[in-house]
């Protein structure tokens, strides 16, 4: 018997891919974003580590935490709700102490 997730369901598109990651929107970056954290846990990992993964942040949060603009569309059609994914940085270890989602600006 095989278990399949739902994102493997959708044919892999929410699977995380550093390539697609990069041509992504920021809907497509949203949809990526869980499968992303499960596959590779921010909690500990250096910036660089991060940066290599996702390449350089749309923007930073809080001055010094790298932060990447992601979506969810609507099921209904409605209005994509953007989000930045922000990894808060602990400022001694130079590592993610976690990830947040937030509102942008």
């Amino acid at each position: 018997m095989r278990h399949h997730n739902k994102r493997q369901q959708r044919g892999g598109s929410c699977d995380f891919d550093r390539e697609r990651w990069a041509q992504a929107d920021r809907v497509g970056r949203g949809c990526m974003m869980a499968s992303f954290l499960d596959k590779h846990p921010a909690a500990g990992m250096s910036v660089v580590e991060l940066k290599l993964w996702l390449g350089e942040p749309s923007t930073y949060a809080d001055f010094e935490d790298p932060a990447y603009l992601v979506a969810q569309a609507a099921a209904n059609g409605g209005a994509v709700r953007e989000q930045l994914l922000v990894f808060r940085i602990d400022r001694l270890s130079g590592r993610v102490i976690e990830a947040v989602l937030r509102p942008p600006g």
